[in-house]
C-alpha cells in the first residue's frame, strides 16, 4: 500500500501530482492510464476520480485476520459504487483462495502452538461468515434503484465514448458495454432498460477494426 492505493487496492491518483512526481506532462500521463484500462489492469470511475486494480490480490495476501479487517474497513470508504463492488468480488475471491494458506504466522510449542491456532482459526471462521455475507449485506444496503442507475449510466457513458479514458479506444468501449450488460444481468426494474440494453449490446458487439 501507499498514500494513493487502499489495502483493497482502490485509490485516487491526482493526475497534476503524478505527473509532477514522474516528470511527464499531463497528456502522457492519462494515455499511459488509458491504455491500462484497455488492458484491463485498471479500472476508473471518472466521476469520484477513483480507480481499482483488478489484480491487487495477486501481489496482497488476506490470510492475517489484521489484514481481512484492514481490508474490511477500506471497502467501506469506497465512494464509486461501481468499483466498490469490482473490488469486493476480488475481495471475496482472494478470501477463498488464500484462506486456507496459513494464518498469523508460523509459531513454536507443542500445546501452546495448537491452543493458538485453534482460537485463530475460530477467528477466521467468524470473519470468513462475515465476509461471505459483505456482498449480499451491502446489495441489500447500498443497491439502491439510484445508485444502480448511476453505475449503469457511467458504463453507458464510457461505451459510448464519453469518458475520456475510452474516448478514442474502441476496445476500451466494448469492455465497457460488456461490464454494463452484467449489470443488468441483475435484474433491477429500471425504467429504459430496454433500450440501454439493446445500445450496450450493440456495442459491445461492434468488430474490431483490423490496422
Amino acid at each position: 500500500m501507499n498514500r494513493y492505493v487502499s489495502a483493497v487496492g482502490v485509490g485516487r491518483l491526482p493526475l497534476a501530482v503524478a505527473s509532477a512526481e514522474l516528470g511527464v506532462e499531463g497528456a502522457e500521463l492519462e494515455a499511459a492510464l488509458a491504455e491500462l484500462a484497455r488492458r484491463g489492469l485498471v479500472v476508473t470511475d471518472e466521476e469520484t476520480g477513483e480507480y481499482f486494480l483488478p489484480r491487487w490480490w495477486s501481489f496482497h495476501r488476506c490470510s492475517l485476520i489484521s489484514q481481512r479487517r484492514q481490508a474490511e474497513l477500506a471497502l467501506e470508504k469506497v465512494e464509486s459504487g461501481r468499483l466498490r463492488e469490482e473490488a469486493e468480488r476480488a475481495f471475496c475471491r482472494a478470501v477463498e483462495r488464500q484462506g486456507s494458506r496459513g494464518g498469523e504466522g508460523k509459531k513454536s510449542g507443542g500445546k501452546k502452538r495448537e491452543k493458538i491456532a485453534r482460537k485463530k482459526s475460530n477467528k477466521n471462521k467468524e470473519l470468513d461468515d462475515r465476509i461471505n455475507n459483505l456482498r449480499s449485506n451491502r446489495t441489500k444496503q447500498n443497491r439502491t434503484k439510484q445508485n444502480f442507475m448511476a453505475d449503469l449510466m457511467g458504463f453507458l457513458r464510457q461505451a459510448r465514448g464519453e469518458d475520456r479514458l475510452t474516448r478514442n479506444d474502441p476496445a476500451a468501449r466494448r469492455s465497457a458495454a460488456r461490464a454494463g450488460l452484467r449489470l443488468l444481468e441483475e435484474g433491477m426494474d429500471v425504467v429504459g432498460a430496454g433500450e440501454i440494453r439493446a445500445e450496450l449490446k450493440r456495442i459491445a458487439e461492434q468488430p474490431e477494426r483490423l490496422h
